[in-house]
């Protein structure tokens, strides 16, 4: 699977085309997206969770040149400023002018002041008359709960959000213990784009968090992340595997030879040949001269239709050895008229020594504009004839052509490593290539005639022209062995250059290792020298500790392939019963579907909050636990 950077592209905001209002307003308010609606209805309006502010506009709609605002500090609510420009307009997109009833969602484990200041803009505000916080996992496993089998044992619920992945164990509907990992949407997308930039040395793609933020949904979660990382590779090689690839689109050239024509045909410049190239009595010699040479090139299709296999190479032989000689006739002509020209120069008085030197730039660019067509044109009758004895010896020895393409193939690749040793040394400060460099910098004298040829060397080596030359010779070497020898492989790679995507076909980067490890970092931190616990020491204590028989996975960052399977597995190695995971159906819009004000978050009303006091409310709801 090829994926070209050109067509990856932001997110856009959604706004429902129709509004269905009620008395409850919900506020999925993430880090990443911010979904908010009226209850008992779908999605109505979904929108990065961002606010671009300028010196005449404020928007949540992306805005060139402004100054990008958010509320978030990681995922905890810092700015409420912000905040409550947001607030406003998803409000007045929502035509909500009196808010009556208000579910919001935060993070696991918010901090005191930030959860205070929440309230407090809720009631102070935007006179809230009911208000609920609770957690959008909650009200997502809420939405699911009708899928799982009746039970009083306790439920773990997994959460994978963009900035970090929460679980929690429910036990009768409340939440009895938390875990969290810091690692989740956001800094998979900054890890892989880290691994990226490492192998985008040669290709130069300019890639970004927005590159990556699109991969996520190719990721795949394996169930045996050793085994098969080993298989991949033997995969790639035997091209069992289908690999995920970002990159440019692909720039192999076709075969040269499906244009090759049976016969010369009759080159269209020389039909161009009769026009005048300047009006002077000299030049119409010229244009007669070259009107002749046409007559006689339209007889070239017919001669070539009468040459047989004998002749061939005796008609190719007399044609160069013409070609060279009108070029020797035409040179000797050029310089004939330029003495002449000369010798009446001086002759002419000064007034008209202008207009003749204007007559005669004329005249000789027009010969100069000839001379180059000539040289053209022959130049596509040369090839023509190489391309048509190469098309000759295809038909006649189809085997010793295909060795002689191999020979020159194996030639050119040679050389090419070559080069790329000697640049790849150049690097190194130690080396003799790199101090023959400093020599030649700095005009210093080589010692000994060694040096003098590594120098030639390093000098041939940095001439890009000519590697780029090299290159599409080896390119249409290989497409030529690719179509007559079906057992050849040009592209024979180790396991760093499968992984870099060096020497292949794909101008892209494989991510085909990093779509596993990118995920495995879930369930072991330690491949990447995180000292924190991944999910499967996570579910050793959940499960040691509490009687557990239902796992629902929940969170944007969910929808991964083989996620399911995965934690089933690392499940049913601790567990003493058997476990049934559930993903969410859709983990970005369940919560808010979900929804409704449930008895394991507390309800604040207008009359307790004026009546009590903010701090009482903290007091009264464990807040500040």
């Amino acid at each position: 699977m090829f994926i070209s950077i050109d067509e990856i592209h932001e997110v856009k905001n959604f706004y429902a085309s129709k509004i269905k209002y009620s008395d409850t307003i919900i506020i999925d308010n993430g880090s990443y997206l911010c979904k908010s609606g009226y209850s008992n209805s779908d999605k109505q309006l979904v929108f990065k969770n961002k606010y671009y502010k300028t010196k005449t506009e404020n928007s949540i709609e992306h805005v060139t040149h402004a100054s990008v605002k958010s509320m978030f500090d990681g995922d905890i609510i810092t700015n409420f400023e912000t905040a409550e420009c947001i607030f406003d307009k998803i409000f007045e997109f929502l035509e909500c002018k009196n808010v009556k009833n208000l579910i919001l969602t935060e993070c696991l484990n918010n901090p005191y002041f930030s959860k205070k200041n929440l309230i407090e803009m809720c009631f102070e505000v935007y006179n809230v008359e009911k208000l609920q916080i609770g957690h959008d996992f909650i009200y997502s496993y809420l939405f699911n709960r009708k899928r799982f089998v009746k039970s009083e044992k306790c439920v773990l619920i997994v959460s994978m959000g963009h900035f970090g992945t929460d679980v929690v164990v429910l036990r009768e509907d409340r939440i009895v213990e938390k875990y969290k990992l810091n690692y989740g949407g956001k800094q998979c997308s900054e890890y892989l784009l880290k691994l990226l930039q490492i192998k985008n040395t040669n290709l130069n793609l300019k890639l970004s968090l927005k590159h990556t933020n699109y991969l996520l949904k190719y990721l795949r979660c394996a169930l045996d992340y050793e085994q098969e990382t080993l298989e991949m590779y033997k995969n790639l090689q035997e091209e069992k595997e289908e690999s995920v690839v970002i990159g440019k689109p692909e720039r192999i050239q076709t075969s040269n030879f499906d244009k090759i024509p049976k016969k010369i045909k009759k080159n269209s410049k020389f039909g161009k040949s009769k026009e005048k190239i300047i009006e002077t009595s000299s030049v119409e010699t010229t244009s007669s001269s070259i009107s002749e040479e046409s007559d006689s090139d339209e007889n070239i299709e017919e001669e070539e239709s009468e040459i047989t296999e004998e002749n061939y190479e005796e008609e190719i032989n007399i044609e160069e050895e013409n070609v060279e000689e009108n070029i020797e006739e035409s040179n000797e002509i050029i310089r004939e008229n330029i003495e002449e020209s000369n010798e009446k120069i001086e002759e002419k008085t000064k007034e008209d020594e202008k207009e003749e030197r204007k007559n005669r730039m004329l005249y000789f660019s027009g010969i100069y504009r000839f001379k180059v067509k000539i040289e053209k044109c022959l130049k596509t009758l040369k090839s023509n004839f190489e391309n048509l004895s190469e098309e000759y010896e295809k038909l006649s020895d189809i085997n010793g052509y295909i060795e002689k393409i191999r020979n020159k193939y194996s030639k050119i690749k040679k050389e090419i490593k070559f080069r790329e040793n000697i640049r790849n040394q150049l690097k190194n400060k130690k080396s003799r290539e790199y101090n023959c460099k400093f020599k030649i910098s700095y005009g210093m004298e080589f010692n000994g005639e060694e040096e003098e040829t590594l120098a030639m060397k390093i000098v041939e080596s940095e001439d890009m022209e000519m590697e780029s030359v090299l290159t599409n010779e080896i390119q249409k070497y290989i497409n030529i062995l690719m179509e007559y020898d079906k057992n050849f492989k040009p592209f024979e790679y180790n396991v760093i250059e499968v992984l870099k995507g060096e020497n292949t076909n794909l101008n892209g980067l494989f991510i085909n290792i990093e779509r596993l490890k990118a995920v495995e970092i879930l369930f072991e931190p330690g491949i990447v020298n995180l000292t924190q616990p991944g999910l499967i020491e996570i579910f050793e204590h959940a499960f040691s500790k509490f009687e557990i028989d239902k796992i629902f996975v929940t969170g944007g960052f969910s929808k991964i392939e083989n996620i399911e399977k995965r934690i089933y597995n690392e499940a049913r190695k601790v567990a003493f019963n058997d476990i049934q995971v559930i993903v969410s159906e859709d983990p970005q819009y369940d919560s808010l579907k979900g929804a409704c004000f449930s008895d394991i978050f507390p309800v604040i009303t207008k009359e307790e909050y004026f009546t009590l006091g903010l701090d009482a409310i903290m007091e009264k709801y464990y807040f500040n636990r």
